[in-house]
C-alpha cells in the first residue's frame, strides 16, 4: 500500500503544478491503487484533463525525489496551511494532538502525511488515471463537493498493460452492458429505482430459469 499511498503524494504535486489555485485534502491508497481529492474551485475537471495530469506525474516520478517524513508542531502544521489558504487540512490538523503531527517532503512539495512510502518517486515507472467523480468533504453531503481523481500505478509498465486489460475484460462481461446489448433488461433513471426493466427477451430467459 506505500507504493499506491506515495503515488498519491505524486498525484498531489501534478495537481498543485497544473492548478495552483487549487486546495489539497486526502489522498489515500485503496484496494486497486489511489485516489485523490482536491477542491478545484471555479476550475470543472473532466477526463481529458487526466491526460495532463499524467503526463506531469510521469514528469516528477523521473527525477526521483526522495521521500522524507519529519515531525512537525501543531502550530507550526496550521501555520503552514492557514498560510496556503487551505482550510481543509487546517480543520484536519485542530482535530490532531500535539506530538502526532508528521509531513512528507518530496522536491518542493509538502503533504500532512502518517508516513509508509517508497524511498523516491522514481520507483514508479507507470502510471494511469482512470476517472474523475465527485466526492463531499468528510463523506457528509452538506459540505463542499470536491472532484476526486483516482489512479493506478506500477514500478513496471508491463503490470499497468496488464491490469488494464484485466479491466477491459471485467467491462466486456458486465451484467449491464451484456443485458443492454442481448436486450435482456435496462434501467430506467424515472422507475424502478435503479432496479432491472426485464425486456421481452429478459423475460423470458427469467421465467425458464425459475428466477423469482
Amino acid at each position: 500500500m506505500s507504493f499506491w499511498h506515495s503515488s498519491a503524494h505524486v498525484l498531489a504535486q501534478s495537481i498543485l503544478a497544473l492548478y495552483p489555485e487549487a486546495k489539497l485534502t486526502i489522498g489515500p491508497a485503496i484496494e486497486n491503487g489511489f485516489y485523490y481529492d482536491a477542491d478545484f474551485g471555479s476550475e470543472s475537471l473532466s477526463e481529458k484533463d487526466l491526460v495532463s495530469l499524467e503526463k506531469k506525474f510521469i514528469e516528477f516520478s523521473r527525477q526521483k525525489f526522495e521521500f522524507k517524513m519529519r515531525a512537525a508542531s501543531k502550530q507550526e502544521a496550521l501555520d503552514f496551511y492557514k498560510k496556503e489558504g487551505n482550510p481543509y487540512k487546517v480543520e484536519l490538523i485542530e482535530n490532531l494532538e500535539d506530538g502526532t503531527i508528521t509531513f512528507c517532503d518530496h522536491a518542493d512539495f509538502t503533504d500532512l502525511c502518517r508516513g509508509g512510502h517508497i524511498p523516491n518517486t522514481g520507483f514508479i515507472k507507470a502510471i494511469k488515471l482512470l476517472s474523475v467523480a465527485g466526492a463531499y468533504w468528510r463523506g457528509d453531503e452538506k459540505n463542499k463537493q470536491l472532484t476526486r481523481i483516482y489512479g493506478i500505478s506500477f514500478p513496471k509498465q508491463k503490470e499497468l498493460i496488464e491490469y488494464l486489460e484485466l479491466l477491459e475484460e471485467a467491462k466486456k462481461r458486465d451484467h449491464r452492458k451484456l443485458g443492454k446489448e442481448l436486450e435482456l433488461f435496462t434501467f430506467s433513471k424515472k422507475v424502478g429505482l435503479g432496479l432491472p426493466l426485464w425486456l421481452p427477451k429478459g423475460a423470458a430467459l427469467r421465467n425458464i430459469r425459475g428466477f423469482p
